[in-house]
């Protein structure tokens, strides 16, 4: 549900930033992936950047209006064309109708995602030793694996598709990558994405041993400031609830804004 006192509309605004912010990923794989791409529809769009990647679903489908039932079989289509299950970030605040037709079309949830915003574009971070630089190509390499590392990736298949998500992550317009290094070495890992006035932080991890030493804050706290330099007046950031990178995002000064469910189609 929208959390207490916080304006609908800055649901709908948060909720259009994620959408524009995974779009751009899609477009920027589909450089390297013929497959990948955007279908603008229901007021949102359906997301693809290529099997076994992420983000492969729908976003802000029914947060201006109501969806019709040919404009979701128009996203089902989108995916079956690309041998994917149906997947849909539903916002709370979505149509009812929506939520109506996805049920009577048999979708089922998957998981929840907790949206935060904050429109104070400053944090104090906690001390620590850490040092952050922006990525460029000399150091793109530690930050790949950095976030590799930090998010748990273990297996070689999944390292090797994290490893071309990172490579188009850093090619995204408009993205800015950061690097925390602890006595020289590869710490923490983050990323943020700045469109018009809003700024989607994302891609955040440090690596096991560096933890619980204010890393994860003065990335936050770095990226808050390149959203306000870069003239933004709002900052978003999601997370999985009850999280690690959730208590991050409060501590910083992120207020729940709304939860999204994403619910998986029952079509094989």
């Amino acid at each position: 549900m929208v959390a207490t006192g916080v304006d609908p509309d800055l649901a709908v605004r948060v909720g259009l930033a994620i959408c524009a912010e995974r779009c751009s990923f899609a477009r920027s794989t589909s450089i390297r992936r013929s497959e990948a791409g955007v279908l603008d529809v229901g007021g949102g769009s359906a997301v693809y950047t290529g099997h076994g990647l992420f983000s492969n679903r729908a976003f802000a489908l029914g947060l201006r209006s109501a969806v019709t039932e040919d404009e979701l079989e128009m996203v089902e289509r989108f995916y079956a064309e690309r041998a994917a299950a149906t997947e849909i970030e539903l916002a709370s605040i979505a149509a009812p109708q929506l939520v109506r037709l996805l049920s009577d079309r048999g979708y089922r949830l998957v998981r929840f995602r907790n949206i935060y915003a904050t429109t104070t574009l400053s944090a104090r971070p906690r001390a620590t030793r850490a040092v952050i630089e922006t990525v460029e190509e000399s150091n793109r390499d530690d930050w790949s694996a950095t976030l590799v590392a930090g998010f748990g990736y273990d297996d070689p298949p999944t390292i090797e598709r994290v490893e071309e998500w990172n490579e188009a992550l850093a090619a995204t317009p408009g993205l800015t990558a950061l690097l925390a290094r602890v006595d020289g070495e590869p710490a923490g890992a983050a990323s943020i994405l700045v469109q018009g006035t809003s700024a989607v932080l994302g891609g955040a991890a440090t690596r096991t041993g560096y933890r619980r030493g204010g890393i994860q804050s003065a990335l936050i706290a770095e990226r808050l400031e390149l959203a306000r330099a870069a003239g933004c007046d709002l900052a978003v950031v999601t997370a999985d609830p009850g999280s690690t990178s959730a208590r991050n995002a409060e501590r910083a000064g992120f207020r729940l804004v709304c939860t999204h469910a994403v619910l998986r189609s029952a079509k094989p």
